[in-house]
This record gives C-alpha cells, sequence and structure tokens, in this order.
C-alpha cells in the first residue's frame, strides 16, 4: 500500500490511488477526502462510489460537517454506526449513508483533511476495521504530504522562472534599430519561461 500511495507525487493522482488502495483493504460503499482550503472551508477533493453525484465537488463549513470537523478538532478517528440518529452527522438529499468512519489527514502533525469511508448499511464498522483504516491513513497521510511538498516546490519553481521571463525579457531590445534601405523585424520566444539571452543585430 506504501509504494502504491508513493509512486506519484502528483497531487490529485494521490488522492485518487488512496480511495483505490482503501478499497481494496475495506470495501466500502462510497468514500471521499475533505481538505481544508485557505478560507477554512472542507472541499471534496477526491470521491469514489455510487453516490459520486450527490457528494462531489462539494464545500461545506466547519459546522455543516460537525462529525468531520470533530475528526479535524480532536486528531483521532470518529466511527459513527447509525448516521441517522446521531446528532453530529448531516444527511445531504439523496445520500444513502448509514455508517460512516472519519480519519484525520495530517502534514507535519497538522490535520488538514478527513478521509471519509462510508457504508450504506447501519452498523456496519467494527473496530478492527477502525484500527486497519487508521494504519492506513497514517500512510495516506505520508503520501498526502510529499505530493503537497512536491506541488509547493514545482509552484515556487514555476513563480520563480516567471520572474526570470519578465526580467530576460526587459534586457531584449524592444524596437529594432534603424537602418538605410534595410528594415529588420526580430522576436526572441523562449521554449517555455526562459531561453537563452544572446541577442546580436549585425
Amino acid at each position: 500500500v506504501s509504494r502504491a500511495l508513493n509512486s506519484s507525487l502528483e497531487l490529485q493522482t494521490v488522492l485518487d490511488r488512496i480511495l483505490n488502495e482503501l478499497h481494496n483493504l475495506i470495501p466500502y460503499y462510497s468514500a471521499s477526502i475533505l481538505l481544508l482550503n485557505e478560507s477554512g472551508l472542507l472541499e471534496v477533493s477526491a470521491h469514489r462510489g455510487e453516490d459520486k453525484d450527490v457528494h462531489e465537488g462539494g464545500t461545506f463549513k466547519a459546522e455543516e460537517a460537525r462529525a468531520a470537523r470533530e475528526v479535524i478538532a480532536r486528531g483521532h478517528p470518529v466511527i459513527i454506526n447509525d448516521t441517522i440518529n446521531d446528532d453530529r452527522w448531516t444527511q445531504l438529499p439523496g445520500s444513502e449513508i448509514r455508517s460512516w468512519i472519519g480519519l484525520p489527514l495530517r502534514v507535519f502533525d497538522r490535520s488538514v483533511g478527513v478521509l471519509n469511508i462510508n457504508s450504506n448499511i447501519p452498523i456496519r464498522f467494527t473496530m478492527q476495521d477502525l484500527e486497519l483504516a487508521e494504519a492506513f491513513s497514517d500512510q495516506a497521510s505520508v503520501a498526502l504530504q510529499n505530493a503537497r511538498l512536491h506541488d509547493r516546490e514545482v509552484t515556487r519553481i514555476e513563480e520563480e522562472l516567471t520572474v526570470a521571463r519578465g526580467i530576460q525579457s526587459s534586457l531584449m531590445p524592444a524596437v529594432s534599430p534603424e537602418t538605410p534601405y534595410l528594415d529588420i523585424a526580430f522576436e526572441s520566444t523562449p521554449a517555455r519561461q526562459v531561453s537563452g539571452d544572446f541577442f546580436q543585430l549585425m
């Protein structure tokens, strides 16, 4: 599982593999990954299962997802085996989830999201399922941490290259020199952000 989760550093690929590998360990009705965004909202960043249309792409305030909020606040798994009669659970229209496990996803020991494991059967999950899911979420957190670090590093490099391109472009002549009997046109186009900076008109 660890090898599978860490075989890519692309964030969305890692998120999708987390849900795929989880299904091999704990068969579920559906599963999803909620990540905290910069505004403190929980976003459905990945979803797998029969109720994809109900949950995919959703965004929730912390008070709207009380069970997930509890997972993040405590930093420990939470199990709800009867979503109908548990006041921590907010049932969405069209949702058939009857039992749920929520596991914290951590980056540098800070909870950044929740791994949701859902069943359409009440009292579906056992303590053994919970222990297995918790061990899995630790591996998933490592993969998520590596992907986020990689994503941040790629973004930083791209930003630096964009600045370098602006500096380089400002050093290039803006207009061609005026010469009798000769029209000169030129253009410097980098393959990506920057290119060679040698430029000579003779």
